[in-house]
């Protein structure tokens, strides 16, 4: 009898360490499985929030940067109608202009250093059609042998940029164009002879 309770005892025994160990082998993954899920969520929040913050930093960069181009061209854009109004003053203080006088004026204004990225600074004559071959005489005069109205064509009334500084380089390809030829140029000067606003 004490046989049959010892192998009772014993076979139950066998049962509850066979369940325990099966039931210790499952759960074994189960404690690394977890730490390694939350090691996997901690780390994706981690690099969510890293990437949040770089992309606010790139952007608050551009928009410094932006900013900063921004009130650069509009710096520019003051200085070149400072540049302008000065020019108006010029012709409102004399009868004629020269060029020599306008040659003049723009040598006193050091462009070049004070206004560093303007290329030049012209002016361009309205002429009608019939006048056409006495402003091209009267320019030659001037010492321009080789001096033409350009590009070529009929039309009503032309332009010609007669005063142009810095006279040199590239700003010499200038002299004699015919603004109104282009469609944007000719509204920006119809715009600004009918408002009559130096702006």
């Amino acid at each position: 009898m004490d046989s049959l309770i010892d192998r009772l005892t014993k076979n139950r025994y066998n049962k509850l360490t066979s369940r325990l160990m099966s039931n210790i082998t499952r759960t074994r993954y189960i404690l690394p499985s977890l730490v390694l899920a939350t090691c996997l969520v901690i780390t994706y929040f981690n690099w969510d929030f890293a990437n949040t913050a770089r992309k606010t930093e790139l952007q608050s960069y551009f928009k410094y940067r932006a900013d900063d181009v921004n009130e650069h061209i509009e710096h520019l854009v003051i200085s070149y109608k400072q540049i302008l109004k000065s020019t108006l003053g010029l012709f409102q203080a004399s009868d004629e202009v020269t060029r020599a006088e306008f040659h003049s004026f723009f040598d006193s204004q050091n462009l070049d250093e004070t206004y560093p990225g303007i290329q030049g600074v012209g002016f361009s004559l309205i002429i009608p059609s019939e006048q056409i071959i006495n402003h091209t005489t009267a320019i030659r005069k001037e010492g321009f042998a080789e001096y033409k109205l350009w590009p070529e064509g009929i039309r009503e009334t032309y332009t010609s940029i007669i005063y142009l500084e810095p006279f040199k380089d590239l700003n010499l390809r200038a002299f004699g164009y015919d603004m109104y030829s282009e469609p944007v140029r000719r509204k920006a000067m119809e715009t600004a002879r009918d408002s009559n606003k130096d702006r």
